[in-house]
C-alpha cells in the first residue's frame, strides 16, 4: 500500500464522518423544530 492509497482511505473515512455529522445535525434540528410546534 502506498502513500496515495492510505491518504485516499483516510479521506473517504473523514468524508463519511463529516456527512454523518451533518446528517445528525439536520436530524436534530428538524426534531427540535417539530417539538417547538
Amino acid at each position: 500500500m502506498n502513500f496515495y492509497d492510505l491518504n485516499h482511505k483516510n479521506y473517504k473515512i473523514t468524508l463519511h464522518k463529516l456527512i454523518h455529522n451533518i446528517n445528525l445535525d439536520i436530524f436534530m434540528t428538524i426534531k427540535s423544530l417539530k417539538e417547538k410546534n
